[in-house]
């Protein structure tokens, strides 16, 4: 499983999406993508694109407005400016009983993504990312530890392969195992164990964070009031 940074051309009369790019000097239109590629032989290429992407490098807001600014988007490696995404999570079939998740750097932050690639069949997960930009600093740590806490709330095993470190394997506990040093080659192995049991927090997402936000407007609805009601009785 290896990244790409891809291009998809079109042709005169198909649809141009928002996020397309024109070629220098006119005469068509392309996307740009971060692509996951399974490569298990020359009939087997299975591919998905980046979706969760990166602000402000792979993700320009109102690209129909803003998309003269991609030219001065931070380069934090590969392609930079507004890329194309996939609709659908999609997992990469191995044989009828597994199925990995390839997850895509920055989407490794998102619980409630990844749980869509577990709800589509994912019984392992994968995660590929570019950390070298983050220099050796807390954000390239802080990042691995993203995916311990994806491995609890879907009880999926994770193998996450960093270009500059920290590439590791996660169990379905969150214990982390065989952990690289930053920006020292290594190469890891280690047997995963795959689950096909649907969590609690997979089959209904973010109902704690949901709650958590019902609440405080619950209470700011409250506060308000009480002020509210205090200058009517004064």
């Amino acid at each position: 499983m290896v990244g790409y940074s891809t291009y998809r051309s079109y042709s005169e009369g198909d649809v141009i999406p928002p996020t397309a790019r024109q070629f220098r000097g006119g005469g068509g239109y392309y996307d740009a993508y971060n692509t996951a590629f399974l490569i298990r032989n020359p009939l087997d290429l299975q591919r998905t694109h980046k979706s969760k992407l990166t602000p402000g490098v792979e993700l320009m807001p109102f690209p129909w407005l803003l998309k003269p600014l991609g030219d001065f988007a931070l380069d934090l490696g590969g392609t930079v400016g507004q890329l194309g995404v996939d609709a659908e999570r999609t997992p990469f079939t191995i044989n009828d009983t597994l199925k990995v998740a390839p997850v895509i750097c920055y989407e490794s932050a998102y619980g409630e993504f990844v749980a869509g690639f577990v709800r589509n069949g994912a019984n392992m997960i994968f995660v590929i990312t570019n950390d070298g930009w983050w220099g050796n600093t807390a954000g390239h740590r802080q990042h691995m530890l993203f995916s311990p806490v994806r491995a609890i709330e879907t009880r999926r095993s994770i193998a996450r392969s960093a270009n500059t470190g920290t590439s590791c394997f996660v169990n379905q506990r969150g214990d982390v195992f065989q952990a690289t040093e930053y920006w020292k080659p290594a190469v890891i192995r280690q047997t995963l164990n795959a689950n096909d049991k649907i969590t609690f927090y997979v089959r209904y997402g973010d109902y704690i964070a949901r709650a958590s936000v019902l609440g405080m407007i619950l209470f700011l609805f409250l506060a308000i009031s009480r002020r509210l009601q205090g200058r009517k009785a004064s």
